[in-house]
């Protein structure tokens, strides 16, 4: 049970640092205040 939750935490971390460089490149691009959001939402 132990490694089926680290394996759900560390899917959890990978999805959050993708979303992180897909927001990061996205607002660099095209800056529709995408930032705005992504902070509000992190906190």
């Amino acid at each position: 049970m132990k490694i089926f939750i680290f394996i759900l935490f560390f899917h959890n971390y990978i999805l959050n640092c993708i979303l992180f460089f897909y927001v990061l490149f996205n607002g660099a691009q095209e800056s529709d205040g995408v930032c705005v959001n992504d902070d509000k939402s992190f906190i």
